[in-house]
């Protein structure tokens, strides 16, 4: 391909994209609405607008993913301390030690073109499905 063919910058999209895996441990119900936010962010290429809609796909993701896992392990009050918005799922996973920023060491990288950061190092983004650390 011709330098600044869009075809090009197309598949570095989808390779940078391919690199970022959910591990098998999550189930699957959360793997395919995150594979669903993927595509969406893969089709914005395409369509701007549906970057908007990868940002609630991959939101949502996460608040699905934060609240099956809380609820799994047993972990979430009820009635008034009950987690409302994705913001208090966080706070409460960050508690319980299953998220931390010191876990994200790429996390500079990942922008609108994060496919030359993660391919320069060589990085495979994994998002484990942690179990909490004792208090």
């Amino acid at each position: 391909m011709a330098y600044g063919d869009p075809a090009d910058s197309l598949e570095k999209r989808h390779s940078a994209i391919a690199t970022v895996q959910l591990s098998d441990a999550v189930p699957e119900q959360i793997r395919i609405h995150f594979e669903t936010a993927k595509n969406a962010y893969l089709y914005a290429w395409c369509v701007y607008r549906f970057h908007m809609v990868a940002e609630h796909y991959v939101f949502s993701t996460l608040e699905l993913s934060l609240r099956e896992r809380l609820n799994e392990l047993g972990l979430v009050p009820t009635g008034k301390g009950r987690p409302r918005g994705l913001a208090d799922w966080i706070r409460l996973a960050a508690r319980h030690s299953l998220i931390s920023n010191g876990r994200f060491g790429h996390r500079s990288a990942v922008n609108e073109d994060f496919s030359p950061a993660l391919n320069r190092r060589g990085h495979r983004a994994k998002v484990a499905w942690r179990t909490p650390r004792s208090p």
